[in-house]
């Protein structure tokens, strides 16, 4: 499924999908080696997913933003400001892609839209993904620590 290119419905069940998957990787207070080792293995499957698709929305709000912008110069046509402006945003309310046509500036806000959604989950993955590693070191030192003050 391209998330740039999914129906709503598609998009809403994905992003549902996802939540609940990044929310269920919970790390607990006292996680060992062999738990942690499980967790990260279980973030880095989403990471690999998401960042994957974040890629993709992150081209097709480039693409759409650049086709604005492009737009937005070559299509102001008229005798005054106010008609540039107006026959320029109207060619990119009706913009044509193959036999139909797009609102781009809808396009563009479904766009940015999921993507944000999806570099929110992303940045969730990461910061749980660093705090393991933090607390997997603190917890190392402090194993060495106990071990150095025993000996």
């Amino acid at each position: 499924m391209n998330v740039a290119t999914c129906t709503t419905e598609e998009f809403t069940e994905y992003k549902n999908y996802w939540q609940a998957e990044v929310r269920n990787i919970t790390i607990p207070p006292d996680v060992n080696t062999g738990i942690g080792q499980a967790i990260l293995s279980d973030l880095d499957n989403c990471y690999a997913f998401l960042r994957i698709d974040l890629g993709e929305l992150e081209a097709a709000k480039d693409k759409a933003e650049s086709i604005i912008r492009q737009n937005e110069r070559s299509k102001a046509t008229g005798k005054n400001e106010d008609d540039r402006k107006k026959n320029a945003t109207e060619f990119l309310e009706q913009y044509p892609v193959g036999d139909q046509t797009v609102d781009m500036y809808e396009w563009t806000r479904l766009i940015n839209y999921r993507f944000t959604i999806l570099k929110s989950l992303v940045e969730t993955v990461n910061n749980k993904q660093q705090r393991l590693i933090t607390m997997s070191g603190f917890m190392k030192i402090d194993r060495d620590l106990g071990n150095a003050m025993h000996s």
